[in-house]
């Protein structure tokens, strides 16, 4: 539901977010979809599948830090990178990750997001 001329802006997760962290855990929101058509590409076909024309499409990657493991912890139950995380349940493999991933800088998590934006033509 766009009015013609409107814009719309889509902010979307990249299939590689967080792939080490789900590599460890072996699951997570878009495991293993690290190779074939980007889910970028996708979300653009939709967006101009429903009529709009994509005006700019980026990807980009950014670094985040946790200070604690119970920072990442709190983290991983608010999002859904595993709609099934449970601390207890997930120690092992969540101990594994946060070993593996500490830096000086923190606990860190190599991001991948996408942004679209896109416009429905005027009216003519």
């Amino acid at each position: 539901m766009l009015r013609p001329g409107g814009t719309v802006v889509y902010l979307g997760i990249g299939e590689r977010d967080v792939q080490s962290l789900k590599e460890v855990f072996g699951r997570g929101q878009l495991y293993g979809r690290w190779s074939g058509e980007p889910v970028v590409r996708q979300e653009r076909r939709r967006l101009e599948d429903a009529g709009l024309t994509v005006e700019e499409e980026r990807e980009f990657s950014y670094d985040e830090f946790f200070h604690t493991p119970a920072d990442l912890d709190r983290f991983l139950q608010m999002v859904p990178i595993f709609e099934d995380y449970d601390s207890a349940t997930d120690r092992r493999s969540f101990e594994r990750y946060a070993a593996q991933a500490t830096t000086p800088e923190g606990i860190h998590l190599a991001r991948h997001w996408f942004v679209l934006c896109a416009r429905r033509p005027a009216q003519g």
